[in-house]
Order: C-alpha cells, then sequence, then structure tokens
C-alpha cells in the first residue's frame, strides 16, 4: 500500500537548476569549496630522457595550478587523506588561516594530482584513471598523502600493465621517485628483453638508468647487439658518458665482441675518455684489443688506405694506429691460410669424386663385356643346334615313310623357332645402328 504524500512545494525552487554531485571541478563558489591546494612543479634537477616518450614537455617549468576542494572529502571516509585529515585537525598551522596547502611536486606527480583527486571524490568501487604514464606518480601521490584505497588500486593496475613494452617508462619514473621496488622489477624486465628491446632502451633512457640495466644479472643479449646498443647511447647522450661508465658498459663479461660497425667508434671513444688500459689482464678484458679485433675484420678497408685515412685517425694515436693496421695484416694472413686450406680441401674432394666416378664407369664396361661374351656364348649353342637340327633333318627326308610325321614337324618347328632368335637380332643390330648413325 503507498499513500499519497503530495509533491514538492518549496516556494523558491528553480526547475532550470541541473541537479550535480560535488566535485572539486565545480566553481569554487557554487561548491561552497573550503580548502585550496595550490600545486607548484619542482625545479629541473635531472636530464629526462622520457619526457617526450611520456608526453611530459619537460620537469620543473615553473607551473603553479589552484585546486578549490571540500575538507569533508579530504578528511572523511573510506577514500580519505590521512595527510589532511590530520592538518585540518591542527588549527595552529599556517594553512589553516589562510585555508590554503601550497605543494612542490615533481611535473608527472602534478600532472597526475587532477586524477589523484577524482578518486578522492568517487564512490568506493570506482577505480583510478591510471595510465603507463601516470601510474608511477600517482603511487607516489597516494603515499604522500595517505590514501590507502588509492594504493591498493594503482597497484593492481601496475600488476597488470608493467610488461615489456612499458618497463621503460616505470624505469625512467620510479628513478624520480625513488620508488625501489618498481625500479627493481622494470630494471629486471628490461635487463630480460634487452634483445629485443635495446635499441629503445638506448634512445629513450637515461645513460645511468641504462647502465643499470647494462649491469643486471638478468641482462639477455648477444654480444655484438649490446656493442651496437652502447654506441647508439654514447652518440644520443655524449655529454653523459665518462670513462667509469664506459667501462661499465663494455665489460667483457657482457661484451666479449664487438660489432665490426662500431668498433671504430667505441675505438676513439675509449681513448678519449681515456678508458684505464691494462696489458696485464690480457686482450679480451680489454676494450681497445676488442675493438681493433672487431675493426680488422674487414682487414681490407684498413690496409687499402693510408695511415692518414683512416676513419676517425683524427683522435687516434699513432701507437693504437700501428697496432690497428697490424691487426689488420694478421687478419689478411689468417684469411690467406685459411682461403688455402679451404681450396686445398676442395682439390682433394674434386679428384675423390672423379675417382669414384672413372671406378663406377670400369665396372659398367666390364658388366657390359661379361654380358657380351655370355650372349656370345648362348647365340654359339643355339648356332649348333640349328646345324644338328638341319643336318637331322635332312636324314629323315632320305628315309622312307615309316618314320612318324610328326618327327618331320617337330624338328622343322624347332629349327623355325632358333631361325626366329637370329632374325630378332639381326633386327635389334640394324635398329641399333641406324639409331647410332642418326645420333652421329
Amino acid at each position: 500500500m503507498s499513500f499519497d504524500l503530495g509533491e514538492y512545494d518549496y516556494q523558491e525552487k528553480d526547475e532550470n537548476v541541473e541537479e550535480r554531485p560535488l566535485l572539486w571541478r565545480l566553481d569554487s563558489q557554487e561548491s561552497w569549496s573550503d580548502w585550496t591546494i595550490v600545486i607548484s612543479t619542482k625545479p629541473d634537477t635531472k636530464p629526462n630522457t622520457c619526457a617526450s616518450m611520456t608526453g611530459n614537455s619537460g620537469r620543473g617549468d615553473g607551473k603553479t595550478v589552484s585546486f578549490h576542494v571540500h575538507k569533508v572529502h579530504l578528511s572523511v571516509g573510506q577514500r580519505k587523506s590521512e595527510y589532511f585529515a590530520r592538518l585540518f585537525q591542527n588549527s595552529e598551522v599556517t594553512e589553516a588561516e589562510v585555508c590554503t596547502s601550497s605543494i612542490d611536486l615533481e611535473t608527472s606527480a602534478a600532472d597526475a594530482f587532477p586524477a589523484f583527486l577524482d578518486f578522492i571524490y568517487s564512490h568506493p568501487g570506482t577505480n583510478v584513471e591510471a595510465t603507463t604514464t601516470n601510474a608511477v606518480a600517482l603511487r607516489y601521490l597516494s603515499q604522500y598523502f595517505g590514501v590507502r584505497e588509492l594504493f591498493n588500486n594503482i597497484n593492481s593496475f601496475i600488476q597488470r600493465d608493467l610488461d615489456a613494452d612499458t618497463a621503460h617508462i616505470y624505469l625512467s619514473e620510479s628513478s624520480i621517485y625513488h620508488d625501489e621496488k618498481i625500479r627493481s622489477h622494470s630494471t629486471k624486465i628490461c635487463a630480460q628483453n634487452f634483445q629485443a628491446i635495446g635499441g629503445k632502451l638506448a634512445s629513450l633512457l637515461p645513460a645511468k638508468l641504462f647502465r643499470d640495466v647494462v649491469c643486471a644479472p638478468d641482462l639477455k643479449c648477444e654480444s655484438k647487439a649490446l656493442s651496437l646498443c652502447v654506441a647508439h647511447l654514447c652518440e644520443t647522450q655524449p655529454d653523459e658518458i665518462d670513462g667509469t661508465l664506459l667501462t661499465a658498459l663494455t665489460d667483457y663479461r657482457k661484451m666479449p665482441e664487438i660489432d665490426q660497425s662500431c668498433a671504430l667508434f667505441l675505438l676513439r671513444l675509449s681513448i678519449e675518455k681515456k678508458v684505464e688500459y691494462s696489458p696485464v689482464d690480457g686482450d679480451r678484458f680489454n676494450l681497445r684489443k676488442r675493438c681493433i679485433s672487431a675493426a680488422t675484420v674487414g682487414w681490407k678497408d684498413i690496409l687499402t688506405t693510408t695511415s692518414s685515412q683512416i676513419p676517425e685517425e683524427t683522435t687516434l694515436p699513432a701507437d693504437v694506429k700501428v697496432d690497428l693496421l697490424a691487426a689488420a695484416l694478421r687478419e689478411a694472413k689468417k684469411e690467406i691460410v685459411e682461403e688455402k686450406i679451404k681450396a686445398h680441401t676442395n682439390n682433394k674432394k674434386t679428384r675423390k669424386i672423379i675417382e669414384d666416378k672413372d671406378s663406377s664407369l670400369m665396372d659398367a664396361m666390364s658388366n657390359i663385356f661379361k654380358a657380351r661374351n655370355d650372349i656370345g656364348k648362348k647365340d654359339h649353342t643355339l648356332y649348333m643346334v640349328r646345324s644338328k637340327l638341319y643336318h637331322i633333318e635332312s636324314l629323315i627326308s632320305e628315309m622312307d615313310d615309316s618314320l612318324p610325321s610328326d618327327l618331320f614337324s617337330l624338328v622343322h618347328d624347332a629349327k623355325t623357332i632358333i631361325d626366329e632368335h637370329f632374325i630378332g637380332d639381326a633386327e635389334d643390330e640394324g635398329e641399333s645402328s641406324s639409331s647410332s648413325e642418326e645420333s652421329s
């Protein structure tokens, strides 16, 4: 049962007013905002190679943004901020007098702050508007302002989103916020997938983060491919490379071999950055020796030029150029010896093939002669039988008619069969001779 209780009849009601939930995005006067948060970006103190990749135009551009919020939303409820709840309870702080909090944040955290407020204002069960770019910043904000619900929610997103395609972004962002958990996991993923994504990492990561990936125990990359990535990093970030960093990036345990195409560049760089040269360690430990060994694989290019025409010669000391030319000569001699061995091996194989064919041919000819001899013997026997049959036939014709008539027919038939055999052989020999003449 329902009762008729009448209609709403407030005298000054405005039918055109749209009922909207209380949001920080509303006009401050319309929403009766009672607190303001002023967010400023921190000054730029580090190079951020990933800026263009993540969509950030740069850090520390001095931008300041004000957010008109409500204390009840920030300090009460399942999604409250422990930071603001304690702040609002303390009336003696300076912020309480002006109802304003001024906070300096990194650019990505400042960009993620609207999503942070949206999460606090939203109903329980609503997920934060997270992306690969703002995930680490939101995780930082959740702990900075003490919002447990946001921390759990963003961690669930990162669990799903962190993979080989996104790990470099997480690594760069985690280094900004000193998030060691995210940094450790993203470094490991980058190292395990380096063979596939090494070129992208060299282009987008800061040099020191790239070093962390290369030096990780989980690195999986072929040596020459690694050398190409390291060379690309050194070309794109020359100011970040010093001798210590270059030594770490080219450690012989990770890079025992260097690709020929970047060998001279790394050789020049090792001399320019004064990488330690210790002949006691042996050639395989020494970057200079590895570069010279790789460069002289194309020994013809080295030996066909004069010392003044060697690429990068303006930064190669005389002793290095001598080592380079000497290594090229050794490589040339080695290749000549290998070619001689190869030619000798091929000649032996060719002779063996010819000998095998000769042997097979002689066996075939022997079989042919043997078959012809067997055929000759059979033909001789048949000829003798044929002669005897002619003699028998003549004797039968001289005798009287007392002999059975079938005997004469039998002898005649046997003689006919033998004659057909000789006639057939004669025709085969004629056809064979004709065929031979046509072929000639």
